[in-house]
C-alpha cells in the first residue's frame, strides 16, 4: 500500500519518503520543508483508543500534520479535532480521495 500511495502522489507532484517508525517520520519532517504524514493506525486498539495509543497519535500530529488510515471501530466515534488529525480515513478508501486531502494540505501550505 506504501508504494501504491506514493505512486499516486507523485502523479500529482507530491514527492512520499516511506518511513518505518514515529521517530523516522519526525527526523525526515524535520528534512523536509511542507511534511505530511499519511499513516496506517499503527497499534492495538480496536473497539476503544487506548490512553497511551491516543497520545502518541496526538503528540505526533502536533508534530507532523498527519492523515490517519484505519478500519478501527474507535475510528467512527472519534472526530479529527480530538485527535489533532489533519484527516482521519477510514478503510477501505478510495485512493482518489486520499489524492485530494493530499492536494487539498499542498494547495493550503505553499498557495494556489
Amino acid at each position: 500500500m506504501r508504494e501504491l500511495i506514493r505512486f499516486i502522489l507523485a502523479e500529482d507532484g507530491i514527492k512520499a519518503r516511506p518511513c518505518g517508525s514515529p521517530g523516522e517520520v519526525l527526523r525526515v519532517a524535520g528534512e523536509v520543508p511542507f511534511p505530511l504524514l499519511i499513516a496506517g493506525f499503527w497499534g492495538t486498539s480496536h473497539g476503544e483508543l487506548t490512553a497511551d495509543e491516543r497520545e502518541e497519535i496526538i503528540k505526533l500530529a502536533r508534530a507532523v500534520p498527519t492523515i490517519l488510515i484505519t478500519s478501527r471501530f474507535w475510528a467512527s466515534r472519534t472526530s479529527t479535532a480530538d485527535l489533532g488529525l489533519a484527516a482521519l480515513v477510514d478503510k477501505p478508501f478510495d485512493l482518489d480521495d486520499l489524492r485530494t486531502l493530499a492536494g487539498e494540505w499542498m494547495t493550503r501550505v505553499t498557495g494556489p
